[in-house]
């Protein structure tokens, strides 16, 4: 059932932006905007603000997930899919 998430959100995009890869950038990069808030809540409930403060900043700042978002590849919306159950 995860595999096929990832597929329908990607699907959204291009149905509303088109068939062109800015859709897809578009739909990783929002997406990975929102982990950042989602990650936040998630580890605020698990373990406290400051820790939550620290996990979103290095989120923000870190290499891998920003250039993994530009290539929208469906592992980058493993942190927010998985930040939303955490928090659920």
């Amino acid at each position: 059932m995860f595999f096929i998430i990832p597929l329908l959100i990607l699907a959204g995009g291009i149905a509303l932006l088109g068939r062109t890869p800015f859709a897809l950038r578009m739909v990783a990069a929002a997406l990975d905007i929102l982990t950042i808030p989602i990650t936040y809540q998630a580890i605020q409930v698990l373990f406290g603000k400051r820790t939550a403060l620290l996990a979103a900043f290095i989120l923000a700042t870190t290499l891998w997930p920003i250039h993994l978002s530009r290539l929208a590849l469906r592992v980058t919306m493993l942190p927010a899919i998985l930040g939303l159950g955490a928090w659920a």
